[in-house]
């Protein structure tokens, strides 16, 4: 992803960073007991391709694993709090080459994959990280699946509130307006209002075309781009996980969905 493909709302840093400073120590712990269970040893360093300002960097070094974050966005790799275990880059995820490989695992989580634009760019991210994991490496997205096609207007946004520790509280609205099925893509939109005292004092939006998979298409996708679809975990809004198999039941759910890609031939 180059920079000319971000969404406004990452224009205002601050204020996206805050609304998703949410803890995230527990998904980590978790994220690194199953890859322990799948390859069979702990993972030593994790890359995370569209890394923003790096929040899971902290939790990752805390529990010994090095971390390296890559992200298109100046303004936002601003913001990562970094030291020798965790460390960050600028780059298009489609053709970087960062140091300190190969990585046992990647990490791409909360749908920042489909910030790519089209299915071919999806393949020259995938190929990017393969060069970059180890040769039995796992590489963790999570992502949305539709099929969705034509008006959105239907579907509910998302929304939610964030405490801020100046007592401030930012509110999040995300949600589509459409999709082309044929050409994979959706359009979207976000909001952020920085409230003190229940008035408004910041605000940012932005509308863009994000890109849609089915659950179809990440077999072959997977392929192109050196992996396998080894495991998929869907999880529910209660945080309860499961895992289940690649089919399209799992699209269109209000539920998150974490595919688990493994190094083809390992």
């Amino acid at each position: 992803m180059s920079e000319s493909n971000l969404p406004d709302v990452y224009g205002e840093a601050d204020l996206y960073c805050a609304a998703f400073d949410e803890p995230v120590e527990q998904e980590v712990q978790w994220v690194i007991g199953e890859c322990e269970r799948l390859l069979g040893r702990s993972p030593n360093a994790v890359l995370e391709p569209m890394c923003g300002n790096a929040r899971y960097g902290k939790a990752f070094a805390d529990r010994g694993v090095r971390y390296h974050g890559v992200d298109a966005s100046e303004e936002m790799l601003k913001r990562a709090t970094l030291h020798d275990d965790v460390t960050t880059s600028r780059g298009d995820v489609r053709k970087f080459d960062v140091p300190r490989g190969p990585y046992d695992i990647a990490w791409c989580p909360i749908n920042s994959i489909r910030h790519l634009p089209t299915p071919s760019d999806l393949v020259q991210h995938l190929q990017c990280v393969r060069r970059h994991v180890s040769d039995d490496g796992l590489y963790l997205v999570e992502t949305d699946l539709q099929d969705q096609d034509g008006s959105l207007e239907d579907v509910p946004e998302y929304h939610w509130s964030m405490p801020q520790p100046d007592g401030s509280t930012v509110l999040a609205w995300w949600g589509a307006e459409r999709a082309d099925l044929a050409t994979r893509r959706v359009w979207e939109y976000g909001r952020f209002e920085r409230h003190v005292d229940g008035e408004c004092v910041n605000r940012s939006e932005s509308r863009y075309e994000m890109l849609m998979t089915r659950a179809e298409d990440w077999t072959e996708l997977a392929a192109a781009g050196g992996f396998t679809v080894e495991q998929v975990v869907r999880r529910d809004a209660g945080g309860a996980r499961s895992v289940v198999e690649l089919s399209p039941d799992l699209e269109n759910i209000d539920e998150r969905i974490l595919l688990f890609l493994r190094v083809s031939g390992a």
